[in-house]
């Protein structure tokens, strides 16, 4: 059996779909904050555990809809609460 890590890999529960993503352009050198959550539960993950987010971005709307490569962004790790 793969490990939880392995197991839980770029999933998305409750994703929105492609046709549904809303571009929101973030000029270069600047940075944006956004809040996400997740349910622990669902991805088995406990207090105190250290975990980290990945979000994929685009250069542009049109690279997002066309399936693009997209830029991989990793926040920094942090503690599950």
């Amino acid at each position: 059996m793969a490990s939880d890590e392995a197991w839980h890999r770029e999933v998305v529960l409750g994703g929105i779909p492609p046709d549904k993503w809303k571009f929101r352009l973030i000029p270069a050198e600047q940075r944006r904050d956004f809040l996400f959550a997740f349910n622990k539960d669902d991805f088995a993950v406990h207090r105190g555990q250290r975990l980290r987010v990945v979000v994929d971005a685009w250069s542009d709307e049109q690279s997002m809809r066309t399936g693009q490569q997209p830029i991989r962004l990793a926040s920094p790790a942090f503690v599950c609460p």
